[in-house]
């Protein structure tokens, strides 16, 4: 029964969530190892095959985790979601992504908040099921009781309302037909728009991290932003040369974004696949 006082449903919703979770994350590292390792070798130098073993152990202690869950959960694992956090955090600061679900479709595109309230989640159900699992929730006080359920509810609460709130269109726009279609321009080209009053740059980011640096000039549109359309007509994007940016390579962003704009009408669109990382790196060799 799933309401029965020692909680089984609960623990089942838990333990599902998080098994999906750490498995999502372990198979967007696997189909698209090379986009996940660029910001390893952001945030530790190593070469790219270095950080593509590193990446590949992550996604098998990933695959583990999810493992556990089932199993009694030892307290040591509460941790995975605090170092993931600190990781996160730490790139943010740095203006890069994460790469936490390689390029996984509508996942590997949560803003910062849905994915600091998807790590809370895991931590209150990784907390919840370290003691469920071993019969604490049966052999406890009421008030104990209470206070383990609750953890549980919250932690299924976090993980769902962190991805459940997705943009209109964007499960459409992840699982299209193919790649977009817009022509991929180069970092030289993006600095000669920057002062063609036809063009706009735009950074597809989020508003946190676009907040930390920027392409000069760059209008920040979320590639979640709704509605769009008052961006359309604000800044004349039907009749101008549209740049789109996000964090890189890895980041698929800004092209979801320039797909959207496209079926809303803008004719010229185009990416800058090298994103805030590829200028950043330019913009660093330049300084003395």
């Amino acid at each position: 029964m799933c309401f029965d006082k020692n909680g089984q449903c609960l623990k089942l919703a838990v333990s599902v969530l998080i098994s999906v979770v750490f498995l999502s994350a372990a198979v967007g590292k696997v189909l698209h190892l090379s986009d996940a390792s660029r910001p390893v070798a952001n945030i530790l130098p190593m070469s790219p095959l270095s950080s593509s073993v590193v990446v590949s152990a992550i996604a098998w202690s990933e695959i583990a985790v999810a493992v556990f869950v089932w199993r009694r959960v030892p307290k040591s694992l509460i941790a995975v979601p605090l170092l993931f956090a600190a990781v996160y955090g730490w790139s943010l600061r740095q203006g890069v992504e994460c790469g936490c679900f390689g390029a996984l479709p509508l996942l590997s595109s949560l803003s910062p908040a849905a994915h600091f309230m998807l790590l809370a989640g895991m931590f209150l159900g990784l907390l919840y099921l370290s003691v469920a699992r071993k019969g604490g929730g049966g052999n406890v006080g009421k008030r104990q009781r209470l206070w383990l359920r609750a953890t549980g509810y919250g932690a299924v609460g976090l993980m769902l309302a962190a991805v459940l709130p997705l943009p209109p269109g964007a499960l459409k726009s992840n699982l299209g037909s193919g790649n977009v279609s817009d022509a991929v321009i180069t970092r030289q080209k993006v600095v000669a728009a920057l002062s063609d009053s036809g063009t706009v740059v735009i950074d597809a980011r989020q508003p946190l991290v676009y907040g930390l640096g920027h392409i000069p000039g760059a209008v920040n549109v979320p590639y979640n932003r709704e509605p769009l359309e008052s961006v359309l007509v604000q800044h004349g994007l039907r009749h101008r040369r549209v740049i789109v940016y996000c964090a890189g390579a890895h980041c698929n962003a800004a092209e979801l974004l320039a797909r959207r704009l496209r079926q809303l009408g803008c004719r010229n669109v185009t990416v800058y696949a090298g994103g805030w990382e590829d200028w950043q790196a330019h913009t660093a060799a330049r300084q003395p």
